[in-house]
């Protein structure tokens, strides 16, 4: 969501386009800091706006603070409003977001304004007044930018952490792995990308699915990633490269070990998974025919 660094049609407290702020008499800014539990996300926000004519919108409610939180990972989007300037505690599900998350904060009308003038405004602005909506943006302070990772418990489903694919390509195509920022992109041809999507609908597959699609791609990805390790030293690897180092490192494991018997330890044992469920539909498919 980008709100800074665009050019309105009105003067907005905390804006700057190509160096120059809107209104360089004003500031608001929304420091915020985040924290986590098991059930929760907490974010504090302690907004500080220094426009007397925004504090006085904020008092007699004809402005209101906008919170917008979004996680591209899980489409989660949503806004919280506030209808003053003081210190906000709140929380969101963990489950809710996963990965890279944005926050922004700002003021916007809370009703039509007419005759709309901000103090400290921009010479360029000279003596004009703004016709405003409701919903127009009067102030915005710089993004929050944090990440959740899942907890160990949710490490155990690793699809948190891949996704699956259906080829752009025509025909019979072997399963193909990608790397992205966050996941591990397991792409399949098209006919196969089909019946997998089939499967997934049966809980009795999953295991299947797990043996057969989830244990290679994730094989490919160790050996990858050892064969990478130098690439991904830097301060902020990738998503996927975190969580499989937290999860061999919880596991009492080492990259340096076989990828089948880490990759199998870490999906909980597909291979057994796949043949249990197998039995079950062979026995339910013989029962069936009785």
């Amino acid at each position: 969501m980008k709100l800074l660094n665009r050019s309105y049609p009105h003067p907005v407290v905390g804006n700057i386009v190509n160096g120059s702020p809107d209104v360089p008499g004003a500031q608001f800014q929304a420091p915020i800091s985040q924290s986590a539990d098991r059930q929760q996300i907490y974010l504090e926000i302690t907004p500080v706006c220094s426009s007397a004519v925004l504090c006085e919108m904020m008092e007699n409610e004809t402005a209101k603070m906008v919170l917008h939180v979004e996680c591209s990972n899980t489409v989660y989007r949503k806004a919280f409003t506030f209808s003053s300037l003081q210190e906000q505690n709140f929380g969101i599900r963990a489950d809710l977001l996963n990965g890279a998350v944005e926050v922004n904060v700002f003021i916007v009308a809370a009703k039509d304004l007419y005759g709309y003038q901000v103090d400290g405004a921009s010479d360029d602005y000279g003596n004009a007044a703004f016709a405003l909506k409701k919903g127009d943006v009067l102030a915005v302070s710089p993004p929050f930018h944090f990440e959740v990772i899942p907890g160990q418990d949710a490490l155990k489903n690793v699809g948190a952490i891949m996704q699956i694919h259906a080829s752009q390509s025509e025909g019979d195509l072997p399963m193909q792995i990608q790397y992205g920022r966050d996941k591990i992109i397991v792409v399949l041809s098209k006919p196969d990308f089909r019946n997998f999507r089939l499967l997934q609908r049966s809980d009795i597959a999953k295991g299947l699915l797990a043996a057969t699609v989830t244990l290679p791609a994730l094989m490919h990805a160790l050996y990858y990633l050892q064969e990478n390790s130098s690439e991904y030293e830097e301060d902020n690897p990738p998503l996927w490269v975190r969580v499989l180092r937290r999860r061999i490192e919880y596991l009492g494991l080492s990259l340096e070990m076989d990828k089948l018997e880490i990759a199998q330890k870490i999906l909980e044992l597909p291979v057994r998974r796949a043949l249990v469920d197998s039995h079950k539909a062979l026995v339910n498919t013989d029962l069936s025919d009785e």
